[in-house]
């Protein structure tokens, strides 16, 4: 299976992004997704075995437990694809906190043994 690690936004926020992509509709020559698939991809992990799955847990469990909530912004919107079967994406700013927890992953992922 092909994994990757990402951070969820929370109700109120995939609200106003669904929101937001549909006034977006005419102009991304792209489809949408539904707000439950939204994410901020912090790692792809590429094919993995379900095996792995555990070790991974264990993983984002020690960085969640060290890691505190993070708001992040957005800063424009793109899409990545093929004309028609494009994705629609959201660019976040790059704030301390989030450099922090993407640190503090790759980190914790190299100690592993995992890569990424």
């Amino acid at each position: 299976m092909r994994l990757f690690i990402g951070l969820k936004p929370d109700s109120p926020a995939s609200a106003e992004l669904w929101r937001y992509t549909q006034r977006l509709a005419g102009e991304y020559p792209a489809r949408t997704v539904s707000p439950e698939l939204y994410h901020l991809t912090l790692a792809f992990l590429g094919e993995r075995s379900e095996a792995s799955i555990a070790g991974l847990t264990d993983i984002l469990a020690y960085t969640a437990a060290r890691t505190s909530p993070i708001r992040l912004s957005l800063t424009g919107t793109g899409y990545f694809g093929r004309r028609g079967d494009a994705i629609v994406y959201a660019a976040v700013t790059y704030t301390p906190d989030l450099l922090a927890l993407d640190t503090l992953l790759r980190q914790a992922l190299t100690q592993a043994g995992e890569a990424y």
